[in-house]
Order: structure tokens, then sequence, then C-alpha cells
């Protein structure tokens, strides 16, 4: 390890592979401190025994670096109880776009891990968990957060306090504005004062022009200071009457594009609030596992609702993977699910050709 931190430390390079090298804990967190350094964007360290990921979780949420965006964890005998970390970096929006966790020993417990943390993360792009323990159970975990689902409790404290954040930069903005038309207006009521005498003075003495100018200013003062002295004693001018009165309490405005919790949020009418759903992840291989028929359906079912959704939310799934799996080889739903997965692809293709067609 000492070898390889001399030579990090004056190279750079986008991908790093060290498989089957038996990375242990002390080493995988010195290289965790090292990518930074190398400007890595990939690493790959699978083929080692690793019961422990927290080193990955702190180069995953890096402050500064983030361009670290794929991670090959293969056939490291990784088990459900190995993930949380790992799951922990995932639920905070880590910028990970490409996850292998392949050939390892996750069940269904370990995907559902997976998926509750990707409720809210919008980076990934490609996740693979071939060569797993995963069954209908687990592909059930995974496609309820891949369609619209509701917000639980947590989450919905998170959204209002980002409203909230929200709301209060708007109106601390507001009240600049306020406040910079305000030093505007006394400005140019100061420098019209100061024209005037300026005026006078060249001349030789105060022009008409100018008097009625300063007589304007003063009546304008006057007016203004006994409609203020009225209105402080109860009372309401005429100005007040007659004009329409300015709200004191402001409608907050609705945040924009401030991620899942805000953008495409519904309310039912049963009061639950209702998130889009995950639409980022593109890539998704499941083979070599133990789906039979009723995980098929789930994903047809998923593919076909992203299919009628997929110009208000985002592309959503284009590849799925499930060689290897319990159900039989001509299963129709199957069928279904692949010509669906290209109808859904010819759609977007032709979606976009339109789109460059109508540019000018």
């Amino acid at each position: 390890m000492t070898a390889l931190q001399s030579t990090f430390q004056t190279m750079t390079t986008s991908e790093i592979s060290l498989w089957q090298t038996d990375i242990d804990l002390p080493s995988l967190s010195s290289l965790s401190e090292l990518i930074p350094q190398a400007q890595c964007r990939m690493l790959d360290i699978g083929g080692s025994y690793l019961n422990d990921l927290t080193p990955l979780k702190k180069l995953l949420l890096h402050q500064e670096y983030k361009n670290f965006t794929g991670l090959s964890l293969r056939c490291c005998t990784l088990q459900d109880d190995h993930l949380s970390p790992l799951c922990e970096a995932l639920a905070e929006d880590s910028p990970l776009q490409q996850l292998d966790l392949g050939q390892n020993s996750l069940s269904d417990d370990g995907l559902k891990m997976i998926a509750e943390s990707l409720r809210m993360n919008r980076n990934l792009i490609s996740l693979s968990l071939s060569g797993n323990n995963i069954t209908d159970i687990g592909v059930s975990y995974i496609t309820l957060i891949l369609k619209e689902f509701v917000l639980n409790h947590k989450e919905i404290v998170k959204r209002r306090k980002l409203f909230s954040a929200t709301t209060y930069s708007d109106q601390w903005m507001g009240l600049s504005e306020s406040l910079s038309r305000r030093t505007s207006s006394r400005k140019s009521v100061c420098k019209e004062k100061q024209q005037t005498v300026d005026s006078g003075k060249k001349s030789g003495g105060p022009t008409i022009g100018a008097l009625v100018k300063t007589a304007s200013f003063i009546a304008k003062t006057k007016k203004g200071t006994e409609s203020k002295k009225k209105t402080s004693k109860g009372g309401s001018s005429m100005d007040d009457k007659t004009a329409p009165s300015t709200p004191t309490h402001q409608t907050p405005s609705v945040p924009v594009a401030q991620g899942p919790l805000i953008d495409g949020v519904e309310v039912n009418p049963k009061g639950d609030v209702i998130c889009q759903g995950n639409y980022s992840i593109i890539n998704l291989s499941l083979s070599y596992n133990k789906i039979g028929k009723g995980g098929v359906d789930l994903l047809l079912s998923v593919i076909q609702y992203q299919a009628d959704h997929v110009s208000v939310h985002g592309i959503g799934l284009q590849s799925i993977n499930l060689q290897g799996n319990l159900f039989p080889i001509g299963y129709s739903g199957y069928t279904e699910l692949m010509e669906t997965l290209t109808s859904k692809s010819s759609l977007l293709s032709s979606s976009r050709s339109t789109s460059e067609d109508l540019k000018p």
C-alpha cells in the first residue's frame, strides 16, 4: 500500500482496478483517502473478502470530491448486514452512478435495504445484482420505488424543512429588493434636491423651474408626514381609503428544482403525499438469481407504468437482464417485458428525433 500511496500522489487516473488483491480494511481506508488525490472516477476492488464498507461511505460522501461515479464490489462475499454504510451513502445522494454488487451472498433483505436507500437518490443509473439469492420478494421491493410511492414520515418532515428553508430565502430576497428600491428612491430624491440648489447657485438665484420643483418636493414631504401622523393615531388618510391596501402577508413561493421531495410531488384525495418514483435507474441486472414468474410480472407492470409516464418524469428503465433465473425460457410475461422495453426505447428515440428537428 505504501507504493500505491507514493504513486497516487504523483499521478491521476480515471479508473483503478485492484481485482483479487485481497485488500484489507486498513488498506481500503488508505485507498479511500487517496482516490480524491488521484482524481479517480471508478474503482474495482472485486474478488476481495470485505465485511466492512465504512471507508467507502466516507469516500462516497466526500465534501470536496464529487467525481467518483463507479464502484465494483463483485465477488466480495458481501452479506446483507455488510451493506449498511453503502446504503447510508446512497440515501444521502452520493454522486455514484454505477454500482456492481454481483456474485455476492445478498438476499431479499439486502435488496430491500438498497431499494430504501434509492427512494430519494437520483444519481445512480446502473445497478447490478447478478449472481445473488434474490427472489420475487426482493423484486417487489425494488419495483416499489420505480413508480409513484407514498412518502414516509421522515421524508415528509424533510420536505417541510426544504419548504421552510426555501420560503425563508425567498422572503429574504424580497426584503433585500425592497430595501434596494427604497435606497435608490432616496438617492434620486437627494440628487433632485441637489440639482435644484446647484441650478440656483449658477444663475445667481433660483429659477422658476427650480422653485416649482422645490415646492413640489416640500408638498409631497409634508403630505407624507401628515398621512403618517394620522395613521399612527389610529385613523386613516383619504389616500389610504382610496388606494388599494398592500397585503402584509405574502403567500410563499413554491420551490423550484429542489429534488424528488419537491418536484413532481402530489397529494392524493386520502391526504397521502405521493412521490413520482425513481426514473434515474436505466440499467438493472438481476441475472442468475431465483426470480420466478411473479418477479417478471412485477417488472413488466413497472415498465408499463414508466412507459405511460416517461415524458413527464424522465427516462426510466431501458435495460433489464434476467438471464438464468427460475422462470421458463418461453414465459409469455418475459416476452412481453422485452417487447415493452423495445417499444419504450423506440418511443424515446422518436421523441429525441422530433426534438432535434424542432431546434432552430
